[in-house]
Protein backbone atom coordinates (compact mmCIF):
# COMPACT_ATOMS: atom_id res chain seq x y z
CA UNK A 1 0.00 0.00 0.00
CA UNK A 2 1.37 3.45 -0.92
CA UNK A 3 1.92 6.39 1.36
CA UNK A 4 -0.81 9.04 1.26
CA UNK A 5 1.61 11.96 1.61
CA UNK A 6 5.38 12.26 1.09
CA UNK A 7 7.46 11.60 4.23
CA UNK A 8 8.31 14.65 6.36
CA UNK A 9 11.74 14.85 7.98
CA UNK A 10 12.19 16.31 11.47
CA UNK A 11 14.76 16.37 14.24
CA UNK A 12 13.44 13.09 15.63
CA UNK A 13 13.16 11.14 12.36
CA UNK A 14 10.66 10.69 9.54
CA UNK A 15 6.86 10.95 9.79
CA UNK A 16 4.66 9.23 7.21
CA UNK A 17 0.91 9.02 6.68
CA UNK A 18 -0.09 5.61 5.30
CA UNK A 19 -3.44 3.91 4.84
CA UNK A 20 -2.21 0.45 5.88
CA UNK A 21 0.78 0.20 8.27
CA UNK A 22 1.08 -3.54 7.66
CA UNK A 23 1.89 -2.88 4.00
CA UNK A 24 3.78 0.38 4.35
CA UNK A 25 7.34 -0.77 3.84
CA UNK A 26 8.08 -0.87 7.58
CA UNK A 27 9.58 -4.12 8.88
CA UNK A 28 7.07 -6.94 9.43
CA UNK A 29 8.76 -7.50 12.79
CA UNK A 30 7.34 -4.19 14.02
CA UNK A 31 4.38 -4.23 16.41
CA UNK A 32 1.37 -1.91 16.04
CA UNK A 33 -1.53 -1.01 18.31
CA UNK A 34 -4.69 0.87 17.33
CA UNK A 35 -5.04 3.77 19.78
CA UNK A 36 -7.82 5.76 18.09
CA UNK A 37 -9.72 6.67 14.97
CA UNK A 38 -9.85 9.96 13.13
CA UNK A 39 -11.15 11.48 9.92
CA UNK A 40 -8.33 9.79 7.98
CA UNK A 41 -8.90 6.38 9.55
CA UNK A 42 -7.21 4.44 12.35
CA UNK A 43 -4.41 5.91 14.46
CA UNK A 44 -1.62 3.43 15.21
CA UNK A 45 1.05 3.45 17.89
CA UNK A 46 4.31 1.87 16.74
CA UNK A 47 5.24 -0.15 19.85
CA UNK A 48 8.17 -2.15 18.53
CA UNK A 49 10.36 -1.32 15.60
CA UNK A 50 13.32 -2.75 13.77
CA UNK A 51 15.79 -1.25 14.52
CA UNK A 52 14.30 -1.01 18.05
CA UNK A 53 13.09 2.25 19.55
CA UNK A 54 11.85 2.84 23.08
CA UNK A 55 8.63 4.49 24.22
CA UNK A 56 9.10 6.72 27.29
CA UNK A 57 5.62 6.66 28.77
CA UNK A 58 6.42 8.96 31.72
CA UNK A 59 7.25 11.85 29.41
CA UNK A 60 10.09 14.24 30.19
CA UNK A 61 12.03 14.44 33.43
CA UNK A 62 10.46 17.88 33.89
CA UNK A 63 7.04 16.21 34.00
CA UNK A 64 8.21 13.73 36.62
CA UNK A 65 9.83 16.16 39.07
CA UNK A 66 6.83 18.53 38.80
CA UNK A 67 4.30 15.73 39.41
CA UNK A 68 3.22 15.92 43.10
CA UNK A 69 2.07 12.30 43.06
CA UNK A 70 5.61 11.02 42.35
CA UNK A 71 7.93 10.35 45.31
CA UNK A 72 11.58 9.37 44.92
CA UNK A 73 14.78 9.09 46.95
CA UNK A 74 18.46 9.99 46.86
CA UNK A 75 19.01 6.51 45.44
CA UNK A 76 16.78 7.54 42.53
CA UNK A 77 18.84 10.68 41.98
CA UNK A 78 22.15 8.82 41.90
CA UNK A 79 20.67 6.31 39.44
CA UNK A 80 19.39 9.14 37.26
CA UNK A 81 22.79 10.83 37.41
CA UNK A 82 24.35 7.55 36.27
CA UNK A 83 21.89 7.37 33.34
CA UNK A 84 22.71 10.94 32.25
CA UNK A 85 26.50 10.71 32.52
CA UNK A 86 26.51 7.27 30.88
CA UNK A 87 24.65 8.76 27.91
CA UNK A 88 27.11 11.66 27.70
CA UNK A 89 30.07 9.31 27.91
CA UNK A 90 28.63 7.24 25.05
CA UNK A 91 28.14 10.36 22.93
CA UNK A 92 31.68 11.50 23.70
CA UNK A 93 33.02 8.13 22.56
CA UNK A 94 31.14 8.74 19.29
CA UNK A 95 32.53 12.30 19.20
CA UNK A 96 29.09 13.87 19.53
CA UNK A 97 28.22 16.88 21.69
CA UNK A 98 24.51 17.10 22.53
CA UNK A 99 24.48 20.87 23.30
CA UNK A 100 20.94 21.02 24.70
CA UNK A 101 20.90 18.90 27.86
CA UNK A 102 17.91 19.92 29.99
CA UNK A 103 14.99 18.28 31.78
CA UNK A 104 12.69 18.69 28.78
CA UNK A 105 15.11 16.68 26.60
CA UNK A 106 15.52 13.80 29.04
CA UNK A 107 12.77 11.20 28.80
CA UNK A 108 11.57 8.68 31.37
CA UNK A 109 10.62 5.06 30.73
CA UNK A 110 7.96 3.05 32.53
CA UNK A 111 10.66 1.82 34.95
CA UNK A 112 11.88 5.41 35.54
CA UNK A 113 15.11 4.97 33.58
CA UNK A 114 16.30 8.13 31.83
CA UNK A 115 16.95 8.45 28.09
CA UNK A 116 18.65 11.47 26.55
CA UNK A 117 16.83 12.70 23.46
CA UNK A 118 16.23 15.62 21.06
CA UNK A 119 19.43 15.82 19.05
CA UNK A 120 18.26 18.79 16.99
CA UNK A 121 21.41 20.92 17.52
CA UNK A 122 24.08 18.28 18.20
CA UNK A 123 27.61 18.54 16.83
CA UNK A 124 29.50 15.55 15.39
CA UNK A 125 33.27 15.80 15.08
CA UNK A 126 35.35 13.97 12.49
CA UNK A 127 39.05 13.89 11.76
CA UNK A 128 40.02 16.21 8.95
CA UNK A 129 36.74 18.15 9.02
CA UNK A 130 36.50 21.59 10.55
CA UNK A 131 33.32 22.08 12.59
CA UNK A 132 32.00 25.56 13.29
CA UNK A 133 31.11 26.01 16.97
CA UNK A 134 28.35 28.47 17.79
CA UNK A 135 26.56 29.24 21.04
CA UNK A 136 23.35 27.35 20.32
CA UNK A 137 21.39 25.88 23.23
CA UNK A 138 18.96 26.85 25.98
CA UNK A 139 20.40 29.95 27.73
CA UNK A 140 19.74 28.87 31.34
CA UNK A 141 21.67 25.63 30.79
CA UNK A 142 24.56 27.10 28.82
CA UNK A 143 28.02 27.14 30.34
CA UNK A 144 29.50 30.63 30.84
CA UNK A 145 32.01 30.00 28.06
CA UNK A 146 29.12 29.64 25.60
CA UNK A 147 27.71 32.99 26.76
CA UNK A 148 30.99 34.74 26.01
CA UNK A 149 31.08 35.67 22.34
CA UNK A 150 34.86 35.92 22.42
CA UNK A 151 35.40 32.37 23.68
CA UNK A 152 37.28 29.99 21.39
CA UNK A 153 35.94 26.53 22.27
CA UNK A 154 37.42 23.18 21.34
CA UNK A 155 35.78 19.80 20.87
CA UNK A 156 36.59 18.81 24.47
CA UNK A 157 35.16 22.11 25.71
CA UNK A 158 31.79 21.28 24.16
CA UNK A 159 31.72 17.95 26.00
CA UNK A 160 32.41 19.89 29.21
CA UNK A 161 29.50 22.21 28.41
CA UNK A 162 27.21 19.16 28.31
CA UNK A 163 28.49 18.16 31.77
CA UNK A 164 27.79 21.71 33.00
CA UNK A 165 24.17 21.40 31.87
CA UNK A 166 23.86 17.92 33.39
CA UNK A 167 24.84 19.32 36.80
CA UNK A 168 22.06 21.91 36.54
CA UNK A 169 19.59 19.14 35.69
CA UNK A 170 20.63 17.27 38.84
CA UNK A 171 20.17 20.41 40.95
CA UNK A 172 16.61 20.78 39.67
CA UNK A 173 15.84 17.10 40.27
CA UNK A 174 17.27 17.27 43.79
CA UNK A 175 15.20 20.25 44.94
CA UNK A 176 12.28 19.75 42.52
CA UNK A 177 12.48 23.39 41.46
CA UNK A 178 13.29 25.35 38.36
CA UNK A 179 16.68 26.98 38.08
CA UNK A 180 16.86 30.44 39.67
CA UNK A 181 16.88 33.39 37.31
CA UNK A 182 20.26 34.81 36.35
CA UNK A 183 21.07 38.39 37.30
CA UNK A 184 21.35 39.23 33.59
CA UNK A 185 20.70 37.50 30.33
CA UNK A 186 24.40 36.98 29.60
CA UNK A 187 25.58 35.74 32.99
CA UNK A 188 25.42 32.21 34.46
CA UNK A 189 22.90 31.54 37.17
CA UNK A 190 23.81 31.24 40.84
CA UNK A 191 22.83 28.04 42.62
CA UNK A 192 22.25 27.70 46.36
CA UNK A 193 22.68 24.61 48.50
CA UNK A 194 21.17 24.27 51.98
CA UNK A 195 23.42 23.01 54.77
CA UNK A 196 23.14 19.27 55.17
CA UNK A 197 23.79 16.90 58.07
CA UNK A 198 24.58 14.02 55.72
CA UNK A 199 28.14 13.60 54.34
CA UNK A 200 26.70 11.55 51.49
CA UNK A 201 24.27 14.31 50.50
CA UNK A 202 27.09 16.85 50.78
CA UNK A 203 29.06 14.75 48.29
CA UNK A 204 26.11 15.03 45.91
CA UNK A 205 26.08 18.80 46.33
CA UNK A 206 29.85 18.92 45.74
CA UNK A 207 29.46 16.83 42.59
CA UNK A 208 26.91 19.27 41.17
CA UNK A 209 29.13 22.22 42.06
CA UNK A 210 32.20 20.73 40.37
CA UNK A 211 30.12 20.14 37.24
CA UNK A 212 28.31 23.47 37.10
CA UNK A 213 30.16 26.21 38.98
CA UNK A 214 31.17 29.17 36.84
CA UNK A 215 33.91 29.86 39.41
CA UNK A 216 35.67 26.71 38.23
CA UNK A 217 37.44 26.95 34.87
CA UNK A 218 36.13 24.77 32.07
CA UNK A 219 39.37 22.75 32.10
CA UNK A 220 39.03 22.04 35.83
CA UNK A 221 35.37 20.98 35.95
CA UNK A 222 34.56 17.30 36.15
CA UNK A 223 34.71 15.40 32.89
CA UNK A 224 31.99 12.94 31.92
CA UNK A 225 34.21 10.04 32.97
CA UNK A 226 35.10 11.59 36.34
CA UNK A 227 31.48 12.42 37.12
CA UNK A 228 30.39 8.89 36.25
CA UNK A 229 32.98 7.36 38.59
CA UNK A 230 31.86 9.59 41.47
CA UNK A 231 28.20 8.81 40.85
CA UNK A 232 28.92 5.08 40.94
CA UNK A 233 30.57 5.54 44.35
CA UNK A 234 27.67 7.65 45.64
CA UNK A 235 25.18 5.01 44.56
CA UNK A 236 26.70 2.62 47.06
CA UNK A 237 26.09 5.12 49.86
CA UNK A 238 22.34 5.26 49.16
CA UNK A 239 21.72 1.60 48.38
CA UNK A 240 19.58 1.20 51.53
CA UNK A 241 16.96 3.46 49.91
CA UNK A 242 14.49 2.31 47.28
CA UNK A 243 15.43 3.36 43.75
CA UNK A 244 12.13 3.16 41.87
CA UNK A 245 9.82 6.14 42.47
CA UNK A 246 6.39 5.47 43.90
CA UNK A 247 3.10 7.20 43.22
CA UNK A 248 0.61 8.48 45.79
CA UNK A 249 -2.46 9.37 43.73
CA UNK A 250 -4.09 11.54 46.42
CA UNK A 251 -0.95 13.56 47.16
CA UNK A 252 -1.24 17.25 46.29
CA UNK A 253 2.20 18.62 47.22
CA UNK A 254 5.62 17.63 45.98
CA UNK A 255 8.00 15.90 48.40
CA UNK A 256 11.74 16.32 48.62
CA UNK A 257 13.74 13.16 47.93
CA UNK A 258 13.85 10.62 50.72
CA UNK A 259 17.28 10.75 52.38
CA UNK A 260 17.86 14.47 51.67
CA UNK A 261 18.96 15.67 55.11
CA UNK A 262 19.15 19.44 55.32
CA UNK A 263 19.37 22.01 58.10
CA UNK A 264 16.72 24.69 58.30
CA UNK A 265 16.62 27.68 60.69
CA UNK A 266 13.58 27.96 62.97
CA UNK A 267 12.64 31.28 61.36
CA UNK A 268 11.84 29.64 58.02
CA UNK A 269 9.26 26.87 58.21
CA UNK A 270 8.00 26.51 54.66
CA UNK A 271 9.61 23.08 54.32
CA UNK A 272 8.93 21.80 57.82
CA UNK A 273 7.09 18.51 58.13
CA UNK A 274 3.99 18.58 60.35
CA UNK A 275 5.52 16.36 63.04
CA UNK A 276 8.96 18.03 63.24
CA UNK A 277 10.37 19.21 66.55
CA UNK A 278 12.75 22.15 66.44
CA UNK A 279 15.40 23.43 68.83
CA UNK A 280 16.54 26.99 69.33
CA UNK A 281 19.44 26.81 66.91
CA UNK A 282 17.74 25.12 64.01
CA UNK A 283 16.62 21.67 62.98
CA UNK A 284 18.15 18.72 61.22
CA UNK A 285 15.68 17.47 58.66
CA UNK A 286 15.93 14.18 56.81
CA UNK A 287 13.16 14.34 54.25
CA UNK A 288 11.03 11.33 53.45
CA UNK A 289 7.76 10.71 51.68
CA UNK A 290 5.58 12.70 54.10
CA UNK A 291 7.60 15.92 53.99
CA UNK A 292 6.14 18.32 51.49
CA UNK A 293 7.23 21.37 49.58
CA UNK A 294 4.64 24.12 49.89
CA UNK A 295 6.78 27.04 48.71
CA UNK A 296 8.65 27.47 45.41
CA UNK A 297 11.35 29.56 47.07
CA UNK A 298 14.38 27.95 48.72
CA UNK A 299 15.87 29.31 51.90
CA UNK A 300 19.02 31.14 50.84
CA UNK A 301 20.13 32.37 54.27
CA UNK A 302 21.72 29.04 55.24
CA UNK A 303 22.97 28.23 51.78
CA UNK A 304 26.29 27.68 50.12
CA UNK A 305 26.59 29.96 47.12
CA UNK A 306 28.23 28.90 43.97
CA UNK A 307 28.78 30.94 40.85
Amino acid sequence: MSQLIPPKNGAFGTVSLVDDPFNSGISTKSSWEVIGRGSFGKVYLLKEYEPPIEYCCEGSLRNVICDPTVNYSMATLTKWAHNIFSALRFLKMKRIAHRDVKLENIFVTEGFELKLGDFGIFKRFEDGKEVAIDNAGTPNYMAPELLETSSQLSEDDLYQCDVFAAGLVLWEATFRERLPNSSSGNSPITLHFPSTTSPDVQQCFDLIERCSSSKISIKSRLTTEQALLEVESLGENFKSLIFEPERSRNQCLKTLPEGLCIEMPTTHNSLHPPDATFGTDGADMCFGKTNTIDSPERNAQQSIEMG
